[in-house]
């Protein structure tokens, strides 16, 4: 397959379309998934009302989970057929914060002037396929659903 679907925003034509994309492969470091479930967040609608930065063109969506179809370079720690979910956001790793395991408050990676999250500034899972890094992708347990995984971004 080299295409897949994907919910493509333009924010300069501000329109959101439904588009023939090419489907992403996975490099060095990463790991493309094939999205099960995708939730509909807050900052996806203040993305497209431009009142939350984001790329000028981008598939949307941060909260999903899904199957690993395809392994990057130096990846290890994750095999196809693995059953995942995403945390969207990147973080500085050396904040007060971050250094207390709280990298939800990182006011360096997301909360302020980089807006690096995925779904925001890289590709996020409103498509059939997503490349996202590996160290934004956490395994689900045995007892997990995928469902459920899609869910575990806004806990």
């Amino acid at each position: 397959m080299t295409t897949m679907q994907g919910l493509l925003w333009d924010a300069t034509a501000d329109k959101l379309s439904l588009e023939e994309l090419p489907v992403p492969t996975g490099s060095a470091g990463e790991v493309v998934i094939k999205v099960a479930y995708a939730g509909i967040c807050g900052t996806d609608l203040h993305i497209m009302k431009k009142e939350y930065p984001a790329a000028d063109r981008l598939i949307l969506g941060h909260e999903f989970s899904g199957v690993i179809t395809e392994v990057g370079d130096g990846v290890t720690q994750f095999k196809v057929g693995d059953r995942v979910c995403v945390d969207p956001c990147f973080i500085c790793g050396s904040c007060r914060h971050c250094s207390r395991g709280l990298v939800n408050y990182c006011h360096r990676g997301h909360l302020h002037h980089l807006r690096n999250s995925i779904g925001a500034r890289k590709d996020g899972g409103f498509a059939n396929f997503c490349a996202v890094p590996t160290g934004h992708v956490h395994p689900l347990r045995d007892d997990v659903t995928l469902l459920h995984g899609a869910l575990v971004e806004p806990l």
